[in-house]
């Protein structure tokens, strides 16, 4: 996760120069810090739903996958459909195995945008 806010900049010689530049260093570390809360209470409800502290899922449900791309569960359906998602079948249920998933996202995020 990169912050947003850069340390690299030299900081103005006038006092109002340098409080303005104070102010919106503060506001990009309050948007920073609220981003890592959001992250944290992520992480939270993940270990909420494993129900073990700490150890990720195994397998994913078509769910979790459409909640972490921020997609209905028609593309999800769609990439399982077209291969790009690979899946398992356990009974009448379909899985994604995380690593699958992990798999699928660096493969996203490499891919230049007009590609997408």
């Amino acid at each position: 996760m990169a912050l947003a806010t850069p340390f690299t900049t030299a900081i103005p010689t006038s006092t109002e120069s340098a409080l303005q530049e104070a102010e919106r260093r503060l506001d990009l570390l309050t948007g920073d810090l609220r981003d890592l809360r959001e992250h944290i209470a992520s992480i939270r409800a993940d270990v909420t739903r494993n129900g073990e502290a700490g150890r990720p899922k195994d397998l994913l449900t078509m769910e979790d996958v459409a909640e972490r791309l921020s997609v209905g569960m028609t593309t999800v359906h769609e990439l399982v459909r077209s291969g790009r998602l690979f899946s398992v079948k356990i009974g009448r249920s379909r899985r994604i195995p995380a690593a699958a998933f992990d798999t699928y996202l660096a493969e996203l995020v490499s891919q230049p945008a007009a590609v997408r």
